[in-house]
């Protein structure tokens, strides 16, 4: 997975933009209408933060992904900050965990997730994160791990041609990769990318 890059510039970060469900409100509207203010007047807005603090009633994937949109129309990267979900239902953490990084990692204009915490014993919020005090996984623990280390994850092999070529397909993010006996880090920034290792 790649590396957070939180921009230069500055970042405005507002609460509620995507948690308490779909549709338009007076604080959905005012954060697009400050946007919109900044950016004429010539503020270096880098991104856009939309704190991820959710209840025991998360929003549908569906206007998740309405809500990305319409924050995306401002052309800036959107960043999931603070993210944690507020509920004693594991299970409907887990779902809810699962369907909303799939929503989030589904949008181009996502740029990174920060977790507000991910343990029990060091937590604002009661049951919250994605471990318990005992270190013991919850649903939504096993949510990030199947996603982010296991279907997200790219660890494939290829053989070269003749002309010393291999293509291979993976995830945006940054890569070990060995030909021979040399290994190189190297970014997948965008697709196309090309790694050369020379022996």
């Amino acid at each position: 997975m790649a590396d957070i890059r939180v921009p230069d510039d500055l970042a405005y970060v507002n609460y509620t933009l995507l948690s308490g469900g779909g549709g338009d409100t007076e604080h959905r509207k005012h954060f697009d209408a400050t946007v919109k203010y900044l950016l004429e007047h010539g503020a270096p807005l880098g991104a856009l933060g939309l704190q991820g603090h959710f209840g025991s009633m998360p929003t549908a994937p569906e206007d998740i992904l309405m809500l990305l949109d319409r924050y995306a129309a401002h052309g800036l990267p959107l960043y999931i900050t603070e993210f944690d979900q507020g509920t004693e239902d594991e299970e409907l953490a887990g779902r809810f965990f699962r369907d909303l990084l799939t929503a989030f990692f589904s949008h181009p204009a996502t740029a990174g997730f920060v977790m507000w915490g991910f343990w029990d014993g060091a937590h604002w919020k009661d049951n919250s994160p994605i471990f318990r005090r005992d270190w013991s996984l919850k649903p939504s623990g096993k949510a990030w791990m199947d996603l982010v280390l296991k279907e997200w994850w790219t660890d494939t092999t290829a053989i070269t041609a003749a002309d010393g070529q291999a293509t291979v397909r993976g995830f945006l993010g940054r890569y070990e990769v060995t030909a021979g006996d040399k290994t190189v880090t190297a970014d997948l920034a965008k697709p196309g990318t090309e790694v050369e290792i020379r022996q």
